[in-house]
């Protein structure tokens, strides 16, 4: 028996890409919420997946555009790069009807022993050969991090809105306690998803702020909010370090971001999600559920991610360390006016070594001493500018 538990994005992809494997092995994935969520939406970059994933993880998509847009007070620019969207209710939907009997909702794990056995709240337990645990990284287990806070609406206007394609950031407003900006995805003429977003030093959420900012960027674009139909917020921690929580259980390997599968400055998560269960059904099919195949397989797909999650936890330190508050949005403006190549890389989390340093050179707004402490020394966790105001 395969145990996947937590019943997510990553742990969900693993099921649906075990599923379609012929003869398909036997496993269950346990989710403890009576439902699966519906307060979700995952984007992606059509570079940030090899072409092959496609083949399999297109009927997932909701949505998809031939291009994207960025708008800051200096700068707009179109993308030419695809984009896609996962609505969690219709990656659900398709989740439950397609495995089946292969979910377990509703019930709680609350011991794992030594030997793999499995044990929940309802009394129920299973001995698991091999367990993948997919059951989210909670910011407590993080030592230090800074927060992208967003709250999405997905509203219904009384009117048509004239956007063609996203816009993933619009930072064409009033800066405050960090970088500002709105993201925004049509889904049809009169339908869309607008997030409000901010790159914050704390993870305190006022979400009756955020929507009143959203109306607000409603009224000044003429556009009538019908209504609301759904809401989605999170605090997601942006690590100052790559060395996340380790894990020493013979029988339990981590996927998803517990497992550090997520981009450690923009926080995407889907594309290595797609990545790991990929690695993972290929293992299977070749060594019949050997664990050590797996973690062996797996290691080539962390190594890198690890390598580069160096770099990207540094970029975290000297943004929400050495750089005030206001002037983050220069930091995002002049990222967006490298070429598309290198903007692609960092979505996908394959920078180059001149890519780095390009990101790196020029005349950011961070000081100079300042940005080089926090690069150097992944220890620290007070911000520079904070100091000066004392």
């Amino acid at each position: 028996m395969i145990l996947i538990l937590g019943g997510g994005l990553s742990g969900s992809l693993l099921a649906y890409k075990l599923n379609q494997l012929s003869p398909t092995p036997e496993f269950l994935l346990i989710e403890s919420r009576a439902t699966f969520s519906n307060q979700h939406t995952w984007s992606f970059h059509h570079t940030d997946l090899a072409e092959s994933s496609y083949e399999w993880i297109t009927p997932l998509i909701s949505h998809s555009w031939d291009r994207q847009d960025v708008h800051f007070p200096e700068l707009s620019r179109t993308l030419d790069v695809g984009y896609h969207s996962i609505r969690s209710y219709e990656f659900s939907e398709k989740m439950v009807s397609t495995l089946k009997n292969r979910i377990l909702l509703g019930d709680t794990v609350t011991e794992i022993s030594s030997e793999g056995r499995v044990t929940l709240a309802s009394g129920k337990s299973f001995q698991a050969s091999i367990i993948f645990d997919a059951r989210g990284l909670k910011s407590s287990l993080i030592p230090a991090s800074g927060y992208q806070k967003f709250l999405g609406l997905d509203i219904e206007l009384t009117n048509q809105h004239e956007l063609e394609h996203p816009i993933i950031m619009d930072a064409r407003c009033t800066q405050g306690e960090g970088f500002k900006f709105f993201y925004l995805l049509p889904w049809s003429r009169q339908s869309l998803l607008i997030e409000a977003t901010c790159y914050s030093n704390d993870s305190e959420f006022n979400s009756e702020q955020y929507q009143n900012e959203i109306e607000q960027y409603c009224t000044d674009r003429s556009w009538k909010i019908k209504q609301v139909l759904r809401t989605e917020q999170a605090a997601l921690p942006i690590p100052f370090r790559r060395d996340l929580i380790q894990n020493d259980h013979p029988k339990i390997i981590r996927i998803g971001m517990l497992g550090g599968y997520f981009h450690y400055t923009t926080g995407y998560s889907l594309p290595l999600a797609v990545k790991v269960s990929e690695v993972i059904a290929q293992t299977v099919q070749q060594t019949n559920w050997d664990i050590e195949h797996i973690q062996k397989a797996l290691s080539l797909v962390s190594k890198p991610i690890h390598k580069q999650a160096l770099f990207f936890s540094t970029l975290n330190r000297m943004l929400f360390l050495a750089c005030k508050p206001e002037n983050r949005t220069q930091i995002f403006s002049r990222f967006y006016h490298f070429n598309s190549g290198l903007i692609s890389r960092f979505y996908r989390g394959s920078l180059t070594g001149m890519d780095q340093l390009r990101i790196l050179i020029g005349k950011p707004p961070v000081p100079l001493f300042a940005g080089l402490k926090h690069a150097l020394d992944s220890k620290t966790t007070q911000c520079s500018w904070e100091r000066s105001l004392k």
